[in-house]
């Protein structure tokens, strides 16, 4: 047998839960009875009219051709050659003991940072040559 409290909370929550369950039946009863009866079809808008100046056979102009990769490809490479070059001079001018060169850099610090650089030209590239109509 449960204690005398245990049931009590049972009830108010029963208690509490009957009404609403009630208003939430009744208010959607009554918004489908009140909407049914009172629209009428010359509350509607009309169909907006599709007007399109675009033949359905023209088809959109590439992106990414023979140009493109060139262009993006030559770009790639000249951004590798200084990442190499400026490699190569800091390393000897740190060997050398040239005093403006406190260390040499890491590599996934400038690949990460020329990564960004090149996906940065790479997105700019692309949105200027895209169509925009």
């Amino acid at each position: 047998m449960r204690p005398f409290r245990l049931c009590l909370k049972e009830t108010k929550l029963t208690v509490a839960q009957l009404p609403m369950i009630a208003l939430l039946l009744v208010s959607s009863m009554a918004a489908q009875n009140l909407n049914a009866n009172k629209i009428s079809p010359e509350a509607f808008p009309e169909a907006p009219l599709q007007t399109s100046f675009l033949e359905p056979a023209a088809k959109p102009e590439k992106v990414f051709d023979k140009k493109f990769f060139a262009v993006m490809g030559s770009l790639g490479a000249a951004e590798s050659l200084r990442f190499t070059s400026r490699k190569l001079v800091l390393e000897r001018e740190y060997a050398a003991g040239a005093p403006w060169v406190s260390s040499v850099p890491s590599n996934q610090g400038m690949v990460a940072k020329d990564l960004a650089l090149y996906s940065s030209e790479f997105l700019v590239a692309y949105e200027l040559k895209k169509s925009h109509s």
